[in-house]
């Protein structure tokens, strides 16, 4: 059995830091961001995704753009203490979200969508159990008069983010946001136990003056509690085709090579990846689509993905 707590390295690695920062950071702001979010309860859709966008600057202080917060989107900004505040060009406003710069049990005003007027750090070293681990160090912010409607708690991880939210929507009715997936400064942070293909390119746009070579990774992720085996009909792990934009087939790795004729079989535990190379030369300019896959027994292309890329 696998300890339930998934994190990558490099949250390991800022995790060993926080006894040195001043101040974690608990909305990391980074142009790319994006989690993602489980909602279970009295919800209108399964999951919300939030990403951060674009910089803009107002009246000399740099906003980030913090889009489908929940329904909407924002201009907010970090200060050096790591309080949240939101800005609307409209009114010419800024207003505070979020004091995590506050010390535990203190009370303060704060502007956020939806809520509630008061808010306190509940804990600084809450515990909190969730899609993405189980951890001891979550900073938890309650709001107290919250009866009927409104957010009455909110999780956080040093630089990571948001993990739940719980709501009241009216009456008993109660919604509650759990973070499955979290991308931060573009590396995986957290993620909910999951089996998935995917495929990534070096780049978007290849120039043809350059003659050059696509490359492609291509990988297969088990993070649940269960082994997984593929069964392979010939010595063949994958395979990768690109096709124009007419369907028309350009490229096939495969094609022209032999491989061993003996059945196969490998065990997914966390998991594989691999480099394929795909020259571009003599191409023409256009937009194409790459889909890599592995040739397991059974529905051809069941374990694939694929992304677009274009030539110049």
């Amino acid at each position: 059995m696998r300890p339930k707590t998934i994190l990558t390295g490099a949250l390991l690695g800022i995790t060993g830091f926080f006894a040195f920062a001043q101040q974690p950071d608990y909305f990391p702001l980074d142009p790319g961001n994006i989690w993602v979010y489980r909602c279970t309860g009295a919800c209108s859709e399964s999951t919300v995704t939030v990403q951060i966008g674009s910089t803009q600057d107002f009246n000399g202080t740099t906003y980030s753009r913090l889009q489908d917060w929940f329904g909407a989107a924002y201009w907010v900004r970090e200060d050096s203490d790591g309080n949240v505040f939101a800005y609307d060009p409209t009114s010419d406003q800024e207003q505070l979200w979020y004091a995590f710069g506050s010390p535990p049990g203190a009370v303060y005003d704060e502007s956020i969508p939806a809520c509630c007027g008061k808010a306190k750090i509940a804990s600084t070293s809450a515990h909190y159990e969730g899609p993405v681990g189980v951890f001891d160090n979550a900073l938890e912010i309650d709001y107290p008069g919250v009866f009927q409607v409104g957010i009455y708690r909110e999780v956080f991880l040093a630089y990571v983010g948001l993990v739940s939210r719980s709501q009241a929507v009216g009456g008993p009715a109660i919604r509650t946001y759990d973070l499955i997936y979290s991308r931060i400064g573009g590396v995986t942070i957290v993620s909910q136990p999951e089996f998935s293909t995917g495929l990534a390119l070096d780049r978007a746009v290849y120039l043809a003056s350059d003659s050059p070579t696509l490359s492609v990774r291509l990988s297969i992720r088990n993070s649940t509690s269960d082994p997984v085996t593929l069964t392979f009909p010939t010595g063949q792990i994958y395979d990768l085709e690109i096709r124009d934009d007419q369907g028309n087939v350009a490229f096939l790795w495969s094609m022209g090579k032999a491989f061993p004729q003996i059945v196969t079989t490998f065990e997914i535990q966390y998991e594989k990846d691999y480099v394929i190379a795909a020259p571009l030369a003599g191409l023409p300019p256009g937009k194409y689509v790459a889909q890599g896959w592995f040739a397991v027994a059974g529905p051809r292309r069941a374990y694939s993905a694929s992304a677009r890329f274009e030539i110049k």
